[in-house]
């Protein structure tokens, strides 16, 4: 969810139609929102799936806030989607878990990038706490 459109190559594309893999670009989170499309995302999968572990990637992020994402590009998402989004997977009853990945901490500036993964983790362990009450 939230790729950007020049970010991985056709062979990556075609790979990921062959295993039936859905991928919801960033184009698609601008025009109708990062609730909407995560929620969708999770109703299919919660129909699809017993369980359900959430991969989040910190390079979706825009560069701006992910200095320490090798793979980050310009025109990711906002933090504040990305929070929204794992605090909305945090809640959603089939996901047992997370993980956070592709930061490498020695090239983050001000450490900006660690901050916003903590702050995705924290968002979404508070939507699982909400799931939970």
């Amino acid at each position: 969810m939230g790729i950007l459109a020049f970010a991985n190559s056709r062979d990556y594309r075609d790979e990921c139609e062959a295993r039936g893999i859905e991928v919801r670009s960033r184009s698609d989170v601008e025009a109708r929102g990062i609730e909407t499309v995560m929620s969708e995302t999770l109703a299919t999968l919660g129909e699809r799936c017993e369980r359900i572990f959430v991969d989040v990637d910190m390079d979706v992020l825009d560069r701006a806030f992910a200095p320490a994402c090798p793979g980050a590009r310009p025109g990711g998402l906002a933090p504040r989607e990305l929070f929204a989004a794992v605090r909305l997977a945090g809640r959603h009853p089939k996901v047992i878990g997370a993980d956070f990945v592709e930061v490498d901490p020695e090239r983050d500036v001000a450490d900006l990038t660690l901050f916003n993964t903590a702050t995705a983790l924290l968002s979404f362990a508070a939507g699982v706490l909400e799931r939970e009450r």
